[in-house]
C-alpha cells in the first residue's frame, strides 16, 4: 500500500518508503483515526493519502508525533485523525438556516471553506427545521446537522487526474452507512471463545411515555400569558394513552407484579422541540423500538468472528447485521450493525479487530447524554451547595441513608468529623473484622486488625492510583489502549513504543532485520569475493592461450630458415609475458606500494594482508589487521586515533558498499587484461618481423631480426616496470584519487571504502580484535557510550562486575558475595502510601566500612550538613547481680558496662563486676 505525504498547503512532500504498522480505526460514532509507524519522520499537520482495501482514498492529518532515533534511524509514530477534523479550527459567529432541510444547512456550513456538500439525505427524525449555528467551528455545526436530522457523516477524498494533489474533498450526510440489508449472520453462544461481549447497563424498557413541548397558558380570554403549563403529549392521537408499549417485550423483559404478573418496565422520553402530537407519537414509538432489547456488543478477531459464523471480508463499516444470542434464557435476535472496525492496514487481515451491536449512539448523542447529565448536577446545586457546607439536615440525612442501606446489606456506617466516614461489618462495640474508611481524596479498607488491635489498611486508593495486596481483574490496559494484558484470555499486546531491556519492540525487531541485512551482505560478499578469483585466472589462461596461439602459428607458418629466429621470438614472448605476470601478481603489486613493505601500504607476511597507514578514510573495516594512526569515515563522524587512544563512534554509522579488495581486484583485472592483450600484439608483431627477415635475409639479418625481437619485449618489460610506481598503481586504483580506493597525498597513505574487511585494528595505545569482540585501549575519551549487556573488571575470579540488573557486584573466586543497586523501597509504617526508594547495599557476609569518619543526614540533599558518628568507649556503673538473703532481705553487687562504639556503630558491650 503506497503512503503519499502532502504539506499542510497540499504540496506534495513524497512517499514513505518505510511502513512498519498502521492503526485505523473506524467507528459509527464518527471515530476514524490513523496511528502510523514508519521510518523517517512526520510532522504535525501533515496529510497522509492512500487508497484502502475497498479501493477508496483516504486523507488523515498529523495531530500529534513521537520520534524515536534508535541507531540514528528516526522511527516516527504519528497520531492523525480524519481530515474533516481541519474544519474544527474555522470558526463561525452567527448563520441562521428558517425551516431549511439538512443539504441546506450543510452547504452554509461549508461555505467558506475547501469542502463540498455531497449526498445528503432527508434524515430519521425531522425534514424541515430552524437551525443555528452560532459561536462554533464548522465541524460543530456539521455534528449538531447530524444530531438534529439524524443522519450519520461520511466523508469521500478525489485526487486529481495525476494522483498528485487532492482536488476534492466531500462531505456525505445519510441515514445509515455501510449496507442496509442484513445478508450475514453472527450467532453468539456459551461455547465461543475469544470474543468479549459487553452488555450496557441501560434498562430494556417496554413502556414508554413521551413528552413534547411545554403548552403554553392562556388566560380566561384565551390570550396567551407567556407561561407554560404541562408538556404536550400524544393521547389526543393514541387512543387516549400518553405512552406506547411492546406486549412481547414485557413478557420477556417485564418486571415482576406483586401477584406473580409480568409488568412492562416503564420510562419517559423528553423531545423538547416538538409542538406536534402526532410526531411526537412517531418519534417515541421509534425511541421504543430502540430499548426494548438489550444493548450488546460483541468485539473480536477475525478468527473468532468466522467461528461465530460471520465472513468478516470486505464488511464495512455500519453494515447490518443479523444477530442471534443463544446465552439469554430467551435467545436474543437483534438487528446490528457493523459499529468499529480496528485494522493494521499494512498487516494481517487476521490481526483485524470487528466490534458489532445493536448500539447506534452517534458522537453527538453521546455527548447530548453527557451534557444531560451535567444539567441534572446543575439543577440539584442547591442541594450540592447544602452538602457542601456540612448543613445538619442534610448530613443527617445522608448518614441515616447511608445507615439504612448498609444495615440492610449488613454494614454500619459512622461519620467521624476529622476523619470521613468508617463502614463496619458489624456495629462497632460488637468487634467488626471488615472495614472501609472514607476520607478525603482516598479511601482504604481492611478485613483484619493488627497486634495492637488498629485496622491492617491493605487496600488504598486516592489520586494516584490503587494500591493493594491483590487485584482481581480480567483487562489491564493503559488509557489509549496500546498496551494491554487480558487475564482471562492471556492475550499480551505490546505497542512498537514499549521499551522492553532499555529497548523499544519497534528497535528489537529492527535490530533482528538488520542482523537478517548483515548475513545477506557477507554472504554477497562472500560471493563476489570468489567471482573476482575466477575472473583473474580466466583473465590469465586467456592472455596465456592467446601467446600460445601465435607460437603455434608461427612456428606453422615459419620456414627452416627462421626456426632460430622463431626460438628466440617465442623465449622472448613467454619471457614477457611470465615478467608482466610477475610484475601484476599480488605479491608484486603489495611489494611496489610498500617499497617491499618499509613504507606505509599494504603489504603481505604470512599469508595476511596487512595495512600500514597514518589516515584509513572508511565506513567499515574488515580484514586481519589494520595498523594505522587514524580512522575515520567520509564525514568525519567515525574516528579512531590509534596513537593517542581516542575513540568516536557517531550513532549513523552502518555497514555495507564494496569491499576495497574488490575493487583493487577490479582494477587490476583491467590492467592485466590490457597489458597481456598488448604483450600478445607485440610478441605477433615481433615474430611477423622475424619472420620475414628469415624468409629473405641471411644469417646476417636472421641475426638482427633475433636481436630485434629480443630487444622489443625487453623494452615493453623495462617500460612497464618503470610506469608502474608506486604512485601510478595507486592513480590507477583510485583515478587518480577520485573514487574509493587506495591513494597516496603529501607522502601519506589514505584508505578511502565504504567497506573494509579485517580482524585486527591496533596502534599505539589501542587494539581491537573484530573476530572475538576484544577491545583495548588506554587514555580513552568518548562523549556518549550505550552499551548492553554485562561489564566486568578487575581478574576474572575476584572481578567487579555491572550487571543486566541493574547491580554492580563483587565477586570473589568467582561467587557473587554482595551489591549495590538503586531498588530499595521502604513505606512509612505510620503511613504506607508514603513510598521511599534509594539504594541498598547487599552482602552474603559481612559489610565492612574502613574510614576515618563516618557522616549521616536526615535527607536527600547533599548540601545538608551531615554529622559524623562518635568513636570512643562509653563506660556506665550498673547493678550486675541480686542475691536474696533468706531473711527477707537482698544484697546486690554492682559492676560496670562498657559500650565499644566506631563511628556511631555499637561494635561490643562487655559487662566487669
Amino acid at each position: 500500500m503506497r503512503f503519499t505525504v502532502f504539506d499542510r498547503w497540499g504540496n506534495p512532500i513524497g512517499d514513505i518508503p518505510d511502513v512498519l504498522k498502521a492503526d485505523r480505526t473506524r467507528a459509527t460514532d464518527a471515530t476514524d483515526t490513523l496511528d502510523i509507524t514508519a521510518i523517517g519522520e512526520i510532522n504535525k499537520d501533515e496529510r497522509i493519502v492512500f487508497k484502502d482495501t475497498m479501493g477508496r482514498w483516504a486523507e488523515y492529518i498529523c495531530q500529534s508525533n513521537d520520534t524515536q532515533r534508535a541507531t540514528g534511524i528516526p522511527v516516527t509514530t504519528a497520531y492523525c485523525s480524519n481530515s474533516i477534523s481541519e474544519l474544527s479550527r474555522t470558526y463561525i459567529e452567527d448563520k441562521r438556516n428558517r425551516n431549511a432541510n439538512a443539504a441546506a444547512c450543510l452547504s452554509k456550513a461549508l461555505e467558506g471553506t475547501r469542502w463540498r456538500p455531497g449526498t445528503v439525505e432527508t434524515g430519521t427524525t425531522t425534514t424541515n427545521t430552524d437551525l443555528a449555528f452560532y459561536h462554533c467551528s464548522v465541524l460543530e455545526a456539521i455534528q449538531s446537522i447530524a444530531d438534529t436530522y439524524g443522519l450519520e457523516i461520511e466523508t469521500e477524498i478525489q485526487p486529481d487526474p495525476t494522483n498528485t494533489r487532492i482536488a476534492t474533498r466531500i462531505v456525505h450526510m445519510v441515514e445509515h452507512r455501510g449496507r442496509k440489508t442484513a445478508t450475514r449472520r453472527f450467532e453468539y453462544g456459551k461455547d465461543l471463545v475469544d470474543i468479549t461481549r459487553e452488555v450496557d447497563a441501560t434498562d430494556v424498557v417496554t413502556r414508554l411515555y413521551g413528552w413534547g413541548k411545554g403548552v403554553q397558558t392562556t388566560d380566561a380570554d384565551g390570550e396567551t400569558t407567556g407561561g407554560y403549563g404541562r408538556k404536550l403529549d400524544f393521547a389526543d392521537v393514541n387512543d387516549g394513552k400518553k405512552y406506547v408499549e411492546d406486549t412481547n417485550a414485557t413478557q420477556n423483559w417485564g418486571i415482576p407484579g406483586p401477584n406473580g404478573e409480568k409488568l412492562p418496565s416503564t420510562d419517559d422520553v423528553e423531545f423538547g422541540d416538538c409542538d406536534d402530537p402526532a410526531e411526537l407519537l412517531r418519534l417515541t414509538k421509534a425511541e421504543l423500538a430502540k430499548r426494548t432489547q438489550p444493548i450488546v456488543s460483541y468485539t473480536a478477531n477475525v478468527a473468532a468472528l468466522g467461528k461465530a459464523g460471520l465472513d468478516p471480508e470486505g464488511v464495512d463499516i455500519g453494515d447490518d447485521i443479523q444477530i442471534v444470542d443463544t446465552s439469554f434464557p430467551t435467545p436474543l435476535r437483534l438487528e446490528g450493525r457493523i459499529l468499529k472496525i480496528e485494522e493494521d492496514i499494512v498487516g494481517d487481515l487476521s490481526d483485524t479487530t470487528i466490534t458489532l451491536g445493536n448500539i447506534s449512539q452517534s458522537y453527538t448523542q453521546r455527548l447530548n447524554a453527557q451534557q444531560q447529565a451535567l444539567d441534572k448536577l446543575v439543577s440539584n446545586s442547591g442541594a450540592w451547595d447544602s452538602a457542601a457546607s456540612g448543613s445538619g439536615p442534610y448530613m443527617r440525612d445522608l448518614i441515616d441513608r447511608i445507615n439504612q442501606i448498609m444495615n440492610e446489606t449488613g454494614g454500619y456506617a459512622y461519620l467521624v468529623p476529622g476523619q470521613g466516614i468508617y463502614v463496619y461489618d458489624k456495629p462497632k462495640d460488637q468487634n467488626p473484622t471488615q472495614a472501609i474508611q472514607i476520607g478525603g481524596g482516598y479511601w482504604r479498607i481492611a478485613d483484619k486488625k493488627k497486634s495492637d488491635g488498629d485496622w491492617d489498611w491493605r487496600s488504598l486508593a486516592n489520586g494516584h492510583g490503587i494500591f493493594a495486596d491483590t487485584i482481581f481483574t480480567g483487562r489491564l490496559s493503559d488509557a489509549a489502549g496500546l498496551n494491554f494484558w487480558n487475564l482471562d484470555t492471556g492475550e499480551f499486546s505490546l505497542s512498537s513504543r514499549t521499551t522492553v531491556g532499555g529497548q523499544t519492540v519497534d528497535s528489537i525487531a529492527q535490530n533482528k532485520a538488520d542482523a537478517a541485512k548483515q548475513a545477506a551482505i557477507d554472504a554477497a560478499k562472500q560471493a563476489a569475493d570468489q567471482a573476482d578469483l575466477d575472473k583473474l585466472n580466466e583473465a590469465k589462461q586467456y592472455a596465456q592461450q592467446q601467446a600460445q596461439n601465435a607460437l603455434d602459428n608461427a612456428k606453422a607458418d615459419a620456414t627452416d630458415k627462421a626456426d632460430n629466429a622463431q626460438s628466440n621470438a617465442e623465449k622472448a614472448a613467454q619471457e614477457y609475458v611470465n615478467a608482466l605476470d610477475e610484475a601484476l601478481g599480488q605479491r608484486s603489486i603489495f611489494d611496489r606500494l610498500t617499497n617491499n613493505g618499509q613504507t606505509q601500504g599494504i603489504y603481505l607476511n604470512g599469508g595476511l594482508v596487512y595495512i600500514n597507514g597514518t589516515y584509513i578514510k572508511t565506513g567499515v573495516i574488515d580484514a586481519s589487521l589494520v595498523k594505522a594512526g587514524i580512522l575515520t569515515d567520509k564525514k568525519g563522524l567515525n574516528y579512531w586515533d590509534m596513537t593517542t587512544g581516542e575513540f568516536r563512534l557517531a550513532a549513523t554509522s552502518t555497514v555495507g558498499g564494496k569491499t576495497v579488495d574488490s575493487i583493487a581486484q577490479g582494477k587490476a583485472d583491467a590492467a592485466l587484461t590490457s597489458a597481456k592483450n598488448d604483450a600478445t600484439t607485440k610478441a605477433d608483431n615481433a615474430l611477423s618481423s622475424a619472420k620475414t627477415y628469415a624468409d629473405t635475409g641471411d644469417d646476417a639479418t636472421l641475426a638482427a631480426a633475433e636481436t630485434y625481437a629480443s630487444n622489443q619485449a625487453k623494452n615493453a618489460v623495462d617500460s612497464l616496470d618503470k610506469e608502474l610506481t608506486q604512485l601510478e598503481i595507486f592513480n590507477r586504483l583510485t583515478n587518480n584519487g577520485r573514487t574509493q580506493g587506495i591513494y597516496l597525498s603529501n607522502g601519506l597513505l589514505y584508505i578511502n571504502a565504504t567497506y573494509l574487511r579485517t580482524g585486527i585494528i591496533t596502534g599505539g595505545s589501542s587494539y581491537w580484535n573484530l573476530d572475538t569482540g576484544a577491545f583495548t585501549t588506554y587514555n580513552m575519551r568518548a562523549n556518549n557510550i550505550t552499551a548492553t549487556g554485562t561489564f566486568s573488571c578487575g581478574p576474572t575470579s575476584n572481578r567487579t562486575e555491572l550487571n543486566s540488573s541493574g547491580q554492580m557486584a563483587g565477586y570473589n573466586s568467582n561467587t557473587k558475595v554482595g551489591y549495590v543497586d538503586y531498588s530499595a523501597t521502604s513505606t512509612d509504617q505510620n503511613n504506607p502510601s508514603i513510598i521511599y526508594k534509594g539504594l541498598q547495599l547487599q552482602a552474603q557476609g559481612i559489610v565492612r566500612i574502613s574510614s576515618p569518619r563516618t557522616a549521616i543526614a536526615a535527607s536527600s540533599s547533599t548540601a545538608t550538613t551531615a554529622i559524623y558518628g562518635w568513636t570512643g568507649n562509653a563506660r556506665q556503673r550498673i547493678v550486675s547481680s541480686i542475691t536474696n538473703n533468706g531473711d527477707g532481705t537482698i544484697r546486690w553487687q554492682y559492676g560496670t558496662m562498657t559500650i565499644n562504639v566506631i563511628n556511631g556503630l555499637v561494635t561490643n558491650i562487655t559487662t566487669f563486676t
